[in-house]
């Protein structure tokens, strides 16, 4: 159960980093939205459809590329050895939870 801890405490430069990047790509897509409406409001109605269409699709786009930095990102930091440790830990729950407290 310690290690699961010692596993966690070590990586909180590595979430820092994959929470600044989300941050980041969050923040661009909201920008890239709110031109996005700006340049519409400017323009007639007829062309909200296409640029509700290019919304869509720079969503999409931002998506597919978060999860392609992050992907490796997770691997890299080792997110899913500790996923499996946590698992098991969650599976010993009932034990730990029935067992004296000394022993934990």
């Amino acid at each position: 159960m310690t290690s699961a801890f010692k596993v966690v405490k070590s990586s909180s430069s590595s979430i820092v980093v994959v929470v600044v990047v989300i941050v980041v790509v969050v923040v661009a897509v909201v920008v890239v939205v709110i031109v996005v409406v700006v340049v519409v409001a400017a323009v007639e109605v007829v062309v909200v459809v296409a640029a509700v269409e290019v919304v869509v699709v720079v969503v999409v786009v931002v998506c597919v590329v978060l999860l392609l930095i992050c992907c490796p990102l997770v691997e890299y930091c080792g997110y899913e050895h500790r996923y499996i440790e946590l698992f098991s830990l969650w599976q010993h729950l009932p034990e730990l939870a029935s067992s004296p407290r000394h022993q934990l």
